[in-house]
């Protein structure tokens, strides 16, 4: 009886023993500001880069200016997994500012960092078939998000032999060399907004043209050659060269046309009629 009590305690002691914080006392009892809210960044599970989380991190110091003691506490909640269990892990009163436990964090975790390339890599990056040069700079920014500390001369190579030599604007490049890496990408970048305003300005006059278009094929066809002949094929038509007395005895015949009322009596009758 008294071994499992003994064995109790021990495990009750070794469970609050994982409860104590790695802090200074002096950062414990710092005061909570006033309204603090807590970080609101992407939680690190000890996958990805360690460095990008801290940047990440110090950025919501900065811009809510939170004291030291208080930005070391807090860190805790932008952990999960088993970064918390390596957090709790940690020696008590190792902790005495945010500067140590970054340093203990990047130390741990510096092994999870993502590798950047070298900056050789983006002169392999080139505009394929059928890519617009809106779509290679995109995919060209991307990569190069993944190099290491790229410098102008490397990015501006990439970007001259990376453009393919049937984009137009190769050869106004060639043409007129830009002697920086800005004036380069101010030559692509004016050269994709032309490509884009004329595209919307096309697809604006076409635009019309279609609606017309779809109007005419909703109306319906009566002038057709084969439509016309099956409605007056039963009709006798007066010759265009008639004369017109022939004419007019022709419309005398004609049951659909009578004289009119009130037409004068001392007239030629023959020249008054009128459908009904």
């Amino acid at each position: 009886m008294e071994k499992k009590e003994k064995y109790k305690a021990a495990v009750v002691s070794k469970l609050f023993a994982g409860t104590e914080t790695p802090f200074t006392k002096q950062v414990i009892d710092h005061p909570l500001p006033h309204k603090f809210k807590t970080p609101q960044i992407p939680s690190y599970s000890g996958v990805g880069d360690p460095i990008e989380h801290l940047k990440n991190y110090r950025i919501h110091l900065t811009l809510h200016a939170i004291p030291d003691e208080i930005a070391s506490r807090a860190f805790l909640t932008t952990l999960s997994g088993n970064t918390r269990e390596w957090f709790r892990s940690l020696a008590p009163n190792s902790v005495a500012t945010f500067e140590d436990l970054a340093r203990i964090f990047l130390t741990h975790f510096l092994g999870s960092r993502e590798r950047k390339k070298p900056s050789r890599y983006l002169l392999t990056l080139h505009q394929r078939e059928g890519e617009s040069l809106k779509e290679f700079m995109i995919r060209f920014n991307t990569e190069k998000l993944k190099v290491e500390n790229p410098t102008d001369g490397v990015i501006f190579s990439a970007v001259y032999n990376g453009i393919s030599p049937d984009e137009p604007v190769a050869r106004k490049i060639a043409r007129k060399q830009p002697n920086t890496l800005q004036e380069l990408l101010d030559k692509v970048e004016e050269f994709i907004n032309e490509k884009e305003t004329l595209k919307a300005m096309r697809s604006a006059q076409k635009t019309p043209k279609k609606l017309e278009e779809k109007k005419r094929k909703d109306l319906p066809r009566f002038d057709t050659p084969k439509h016309f002949k099956k409605k007056f094929s039963n009709h006798n038509f007066t010759p265009l060269n008639a004369n017109i007395s022939k004419v007019l005895m022709e419309i005398k015949k004609d049951p659909e046309y009578r004289r009119p009322l009130g037409a004068p009596q001392n007239q030629n009758s023959d020249r008054y009629y009128e459908f009904h």
